[in-house]
């Protein structure tokens, strides 16, 4: 009796939605610390081997995001070779403030992540805090972890980039897999796969992926954002409104321009509720 409830428990643990969380945590950190590795090495050959590992890794984590075979070689494909760009690309040469960014996250990262600089003490310290406070606290476990002091502030912009395929993957899905649309299931499904390979594949994309700046974050803030919305609206999901809600306030702490987002959701929200409350009004009058 004991030895089947000890199996019946195991069980229960393996199948359970905390392990999945872990694994899938634990397979993002070594993509992470894949990522590092390549910014620190100018060997090229190394790094090609660095991606292919960090591709299988991404494999693995995309599998058990249940993803399609085609979508996962298409987010691996595109981080390979984003991890190629990191290397062959001058990361100044696409930004024109990436210097600027640079004195930031050094300035967080002295005064201890809690006393954020005065808007005078830097030329982007205007900007709010939440990018250069995760990118300043991963560069600094980075440099602990692998033990080779360096710059790795574009591995928080590559792991934002990551997401950021993962979501619009969701996000055109939701669009395109939409019954309601008056297209054949082949149809949808092809324009779901060019929408993603566009927003992947862009030139533009590539090079800002490796930028050192709060547009990558804000990138990834926008998508979610959006999927959430409308993920709400489709299903009258609060669960996904509140989602939108926070995740539009952490767009505003990563940049101002942030407040498009607050408001694309205020301005949902009230005509969501305009029509919902026509379509009430409506069936009472027919009621009467």
């Amino acid at each position: 009796m004991t030895i089947s409830k000890f199996f019946n428990s195991m069980k229960s643990f393996f199948d359970s939605k905390k392990l999945n969380i872990s694994i899938n945590c634990f397979l993002f950190i070594i993509i992470a610390l894949v990522s590092a590795c390549s910014t620190c090495t100018k060997d090229y050959m190394f790094v090609a081997l660095l991606s292919t590992a960090n591709a299988t890794c991404i494999y693995a984590l995309s599998r058990r995001l249940k993803l399609s075979n085609t979508i996962s070689y298409i987010v691996c494909l595109s981080w390979i070779i984003r991890l190629l760009c990191l290397q062959n690309l001058n990361v100044e040469a696409i930004s024109n403030d990436g210097n600027h960014h640079l004195i930031y996250l050094n300035k967080i990262l002295e005064k201890g992540y809690i006393l954020i600089p005065k808007s005078f003490e830097c030329y982007l310290c205007y900007h709010p805090p939440l990018y250069y406070i995760f990118s300043a606290l991963i560069s600094k476990l980075l440099t602990f972890i692998i033990g080779i002091r360096g710059q790795y502030h574009s591995v928080f912009s590559l792991l934002c980039s990551l997401i950021s395929s993962y979501y619009a993957y969701l996000l055109f899905r939701l669009i395109w897999l939409e019954k309601r649309l008056k297209l054949n299931l082949l149809t949808r499904k092809i324009c779901l796969l060019l929408s993603i390979s566009l927003f992947i594949f862009w030139p533009l994309s590539i090079a800002n992926s490796i930028k050192i700046g709060n547009d990558n974050l804000l990138n990834l803030l926008y998508i979610m954002g959006l999927f959430y919305l409308l993920k709400w609206s489709k299903y009258d999901d609060n669960k996904s409104l509140f989602l939108s809600s926070i995740i539009a306030s952490l767009a505003l702490w990563t940049k101002t321009t942030g407040l498009v987002l607050m408001l694309l959701i205020v301005l949902s929200v009230i005509v969501c509720q305009f029509f919902h409350m026509k379509k009430l009004n409506k069936k009472n009058e027919a009621c009467n």
